[in-house]
């Protein structure tokens, strides 16, 4: 998901569902704006997420969280199914 992940009302349900439809190996990755460098940056584009909240919303949701990669102002964060 490419920042979608902040548009969820209920997280810890879709991630639930995603958990369902993935095969054991299956993973997910979510990419979000987890920081901002300039004012522009904070005024326009997708939201500035809290990045602990996403972690603890994949843990909830059934998932293992791999490994983060920092892109700029984004997070690419990768997770696997429990």
């Amino acid at each position: 998901m490419v920042h979608v992940f902040h548009e969820i009302g209920n997280k810890e349900e879709v991630l639930h569902e995603f958990s369902r439809l993935l095969k054991v190996s299956g993973r997910l990755a979510i990419v979000e704006k987890t920081r901002a460098e300039d004012f522009f940056s904070r005024r326009f584009g997708p939201p500035v997420i809290d990045y602990d909240d996403a972690v603890n919303s994949l843990t909830q949701g059934g998932f293992r969280v791999n490994e983060v990669v920092q892109n700029r102002e984004d997070s690419v964060i990768i997770a696997s199914k429990m």
